[in-house]
């Protein structure tokens, strides 16, 4: 199927990863904000505009 990145496709398993991944980041920036911290949004590294990379990045993990 298409990937989240333009001329990429994902598998089954990406498809997978890809919402873990999200679910571990939106996690991680519950449990920053418990602590006062401020979260790097939409995570350390990327910017909104990088979701395509940031969707990479998960089905790499």
């Amino acid at each position: 199927m298409p990937g989240h990145k333009s001329g990429t496709t994902m598998s089954p398993a990406d498809l997978v990863a890809y919402l873990v991944g999200w679910n571990e980041l939106v996690l991680s920036w519950f449990e920053q904000r418990a602590r006062g911290e401020e979260p790097e949004f939409p995570a350390p590294g990327f910017r909104w505009n990088q979701l395509g990379d940031l969707a990479q990045k998960f089905y790499g993990d």
